[in-house]
């Protein structure tokens, strides 16, 4: 019934429309791969498959790779006029052969869809003269100086000697657009971002101060990109004199602009001036928060407002890591995931990330509380809490006690908070939760079911008081120890047991105590308290539940 044929006539008996759909997969597939060098494969197979991928370039998203070592004059001659993929993206030092290439396909103004360049001062002047003219197919727009030569500008203080992309340049389709140091971004009012309606993506970096990109500005360019889904503001650092005027954090009242597709904002700079910008928009849809200040955020209610209407920065994992007093950038981090693992092995992206300077410890705590504070339905969500210490802490005779007040004002958005874990080093967390005549009160964790803390000996007893008084109130708790999944330096454990724990989850109604991250040097009634992240795991031993400090702490 069937007639046996050869892996050639199989093939051939094929309609070219298979094929296409057969080329098409392929395709999504391994995009990166077919963009290099799979389509160019296929077509020297046979005159029948190059006919059939030089007859459906737009189906089959046909590119022209220019990139490091590739023969661009012999592609631009003896190739169909497909569109131009230009990637000179740093990954190895641009020669003067790629140099001329990049240039030759710079020319072609009307075929380039995609450019990406990282490339000296000198070489970016040279290749941004041949983009004096209108892209119409340009989608992505990436430009980088080399960061030697970035610095070297700033230490000059030449910044409007940064290459420029020339006055007649245009980009009506333009989608993604990624500026770093480049000569647009130090530009007053940087004229590129008023005519990128079909703007998605927008990423600018090394802006020098807000009066180069001015609120009101950025928010009317703002309101002609309704298809923007990102958006990234860098400012470069600056000491903020006690005489520098600052934007004002209550800008007139004015029409807020709806970004209903921005899903992610990324910032660096002063806390006033994203202040500001969240006033005058709306992005009910956001995921993705990573806002680093320069200052100490002193009241931020328009960014809470933003924040607290995007359903989507609901995480149920939260960690706050406070810096060590003898830390040169002492900065609290505080950040939010859907699971610890991500916490810790992602620790600089996160899908919530607040970072902020503070050097000592009683006003990290009270700044962390304000902030918690106006982000309260957001944290309300989370259900396991960690409060992490990065250092070595020094204590000094002028050191300013935290009151048990401070400590509240932070714990109490987290109302949902079923599992806490406490470094060593914060031992006054402890003091707080303990009772006296002024509480604290059943509004403080109300929800708490287990506590990891530190077998450091000034940290054995911690939380006991704490734990009997809701004992009293009718709350059953276990106690034990175990190692914690989580380390602040991004490290696990690595113990399979810790893996299937977290996996399988905690057993309802147990207060856990267990070891944390303090390592050897903790050290009984000495100075400091070092928190080292490079501990090795074997160092702790998890304690069986029969064991006599399990029974101990029944009685």
């Amino acid at each position: 019934m069937f007639q046996r044929v050869g892996f050639d006539s199989s093939i051939s008996v094929l309609p070219d429309d298979v094929l296409l759909e057969i080329f098409d997969f392929y395709r999504r597939e391994d995009a990166p791969a077919w963009d290099h060098e799979g389509w160019y494969k296929l077509a020297h197979t046979s005159r029948r498959w190059r006919n059939i991928i030089f007859s459906c370039p737009s189906r089959l998203h046909v590119h022209l790779y220019c990139t490091y070592g590739s023969p661009v004059a012999d592609m631009l001659s003896h190739s169909p006029p497909f569109p131009l993929i230009i990637d000179y993206d740093g990954r190895q030092p641009l020669s003067a052969k790629d140099e001329e290439g990049a240039l030759l396909a710079l020319q072609k103004h009307d075929r380039v869809r995609y450019i990406h360049l990282y490339a000296s001062t000198t070489v970016l002047d040279k290749l941004f003269a041949a983009m004096n003219g209108p892209f119409l197919l340009l989608e992505d727009l990436e430009l980088f100086i080399e960061h030697s030569n970035a610095d070297e500008d700033e230490s000059e203080g030449d910044k409007p000697g940064r290459p420029r992309l020339p006055q007649s340049f245009q980009a009506p389709h333009l989608r993604q657009l990624d500026l770093s140091r480049v000569g647009d971004v130090t530009e007053v009012r940087l004229p590129l971002l008023t005519s990128l309606i079909s703007l998605v993506h927008l990423a600018l970096v090394g802006i020098p101060t807000s009066s180069y990109l001015p609120l009101d500005y950025l928010a009317s360019c703002l309101s002609l990109m309704p298809q923007l889904e990102y958006i990234g503001l860098v400012f470069e650092i600056y000491i903020l004199s006690d005489d520098t005027a600052r934007e004002p954090t209550d800008p007139p009242n004015v029409k807020q602009i709806p970004l209903p597709n921005l899903t992610g904002i990324f910032f660096q700079g002063d806390s006033s001036y994203l202040e500001g910008l969240a006033a005058q928009i709306t992005a009910p849809h956001i995921t993705t928060f990573n806002a680093t200040f320069y200052d100490q955020p002193s009241s931020i209610p328009h960014l809470s407002d933003l924040l607290i209407t995007a359903a989507g920065l609901r995480f149920p994992i939260a960690c706050i890591k406070f810096p060590g007093t003898c830390i040169d950038d002492p900065n609290v981090a505080i950040c939010m995931a859907s699971s610890e693992q991500t916490l810790g092995r992602q620790s600089n992206f996160p899908p919530v990330r607040i970072v902020f300077p503070s050097r000592s410890l009683y006003a990290q705590v009270v700044s962390t509380g304000k902030i918690c504070a106006a982000l309260t339905p957001i944290l309300s969500a989370v259900e396991r809490l960690h409060l992490g210490f990065d250092g070595t802490r020094w204590w000094f005779p002028h050191e300013r006690r935290i009151e048990n007040a401070r400590w509240h004002d932070l714990l109490r958005p987290f109302c949902q908070v079923e599992k806490l874990q406490v470094d060593a080093t914060l031992w006054d967390l402890s003091l707080a939760l303990s009772p006296n005549d002024n509480g604290p009160s059943s509004e403080i964790l109300p929800q708490l079911r287990k506590i990891l803390r530190s077998d450091d000996a000034r940290f054995r007893d911690a939380f006991d008081g704490f734990i009997a008084a809701r004992q009293d109130a009718g709350q059953h708790i276990v106690k034990r120890r175990r190692v914690p999944i989580l380390y602040l330096d991004g490290k696990g454990s690595g113990r399979k047991e810790d893996e299937e724990d977290e996996k399988q989850g905690d057993d309802e109604g147990e207060i856990e105590l267990g070891v944390g991250d303090e390592g050897e040097n903790a050290q009984e009634g000495g100075s400091n308290v070092d928190t080292g992240s490079d501990i090795d795991p074997g160092f702790f031993t998890e304690i069986d539940s029969d064991s006599d400090f399990d029974s101990e702490s029944k009685s």
